[in-house]
């Protein structure tokens, strides 16, 4: 009798245990089986979290794309400037929000007075709008660092870009520095072997640099950043016949500006790489990319696979914003994105 029992009770403990693993995919029993699945909100690299705010500020997000989406209407120009700033941001001492501090008085000079940035960065009074309208809804909550990287995602997808999800959890940084940013931020005439160690650096291989400086697909360049490739006669066999046209004539005046992609330059799409491959790119560094041995195959292969493309650049966009990133206790959420507390 008391075999029978213990039986039965053997049984029933197998059942149990069968259909509570059962409850798993498939693929998490094969390939994970001693590890729950990631889940919205649960940690991922540098301690960020999709859905960070969830429960803090469960509108964040909704806020900030508001905020992009209205201003957006209005100077659609303002998708490029963020993703710009977003970029320099993270590229110098990490995603802390560092490029948005004013210079105060006493203090030295600012990120966002260096010469990469300087008169060619825009967008600082939209980050201003966007964290006062989250504040009222939040206040103390959400970091201006956050923010940025929001917005910056939603003006990608007004642009085009898939839908994705960004991690938050970011602080912000307490220091901006002028000097930090020369040594961190690309030049123009930067050659390929030069952009491979800067990305490098920062944690980002090849195929993320060619991939994230198809963001060029939207936006302008200044013509003192590319109308010299015409003085110079090895400089200017790089450029296509019709491109030589358009710098020289819409480059009169040094402060113009062109747009990087001139066929859809509001839109991010791979038409960007395809001008790369006829020799139609206004920047230098970019030209570059379309006959160096270790970019081109991948110059070749977003040109030829926007889904591909997407994809990738979605995932070293996400790779970019968890470089250096403050988390837990470690700087602070700003009031003002502008000034530290």
């Amino acid at each position: 009798m008391m075999a029978r029992i213990l039986g039965i009770f053997v049984i029933t403990c197998m059942i149990y245990l069968f259909t509570r693993t059962s409850s798993s995919p498939l693929g998490d029993l094969l390939f994970n089986p001693f590890s729950p699945p990631q889940r919205e909100g649960d940690d991922n690299e540098g301690g960020l979290q999709v859905g960070f705010y969830d429960q803090t500020c469960p509108r964040a997000q909704e806020i900030v794309k508001d905020v992009m989406f209205k201003a957006f209407q209005n100077d659609s120009g303002l998708a490029a400037a963020m993703v710009r700033l977003q970029s320099h941001d993270c590229l110098v001492n990490g995603c802390d929000g560092s490029v948005l501090l004013d210079q105060v008085a006493g203090g030295g000079r600012v990120e966002k007075q260096a010469p990469a940035n300087g008169k060619t960065v825009r967008g600082f009074d939209l980050i201003d709008s966007a964290k006062e309208a989250v504040e009222r809804e939040c206040p103390g909550v959400v970091s201006c660092a956050d923010i940025l990287t929001f917005l910056s995602r939603d003006a990608l997808v007004l642009s085009g870009l898939p839908e994705f999800d960004a991690p938050g959890g970011r602080r912000d940084g307490r220091v901006s520095r002028e000097e930090d940013v020369v040594k961190s931020i690309a030049s123009p005439n930067n050659t390929v072997d030069q952009l491979v160690r800067l990305f490098e650096t920062k944690g980002l291989g090849v195929e993320d640099m060619v991939a994230l400086l198809g963001a060029h697909s939207i936006g302008v360049a200044h013509c003192s950043n590319f109308r010299y490739r015409l003085k110079d006669p090895k400089k200017e066999k790089e450029v296509e016949g019709s491109m030589k046209v358009v710098m020289g004539f819409q480059c009169l005046n040094r402060r113009h500006t062109v747009p990087m992609d001139s066929v859809t330059n509001y839109r991010m799409d791979s038409v960007f790489y395809r001008q790369l491959l006829k020799k139609k790119a206004l920047l230098e560094s970019d030209q570059l990319l379309a006959s160096d041995s270790r970019t081109q195959p991948l110059v070749e292969k977003f040109a030829g696979d926007e889904a591909e493309w997407f994809r990738k650049f979605t995932e070293s966009f996400i790779k970019m914003g968890q470089i250096q990133v403050l988390t837990g206790d470690q700087g602070e959420i700003r009031r003002n994105c502008r000034f530290v507390n």
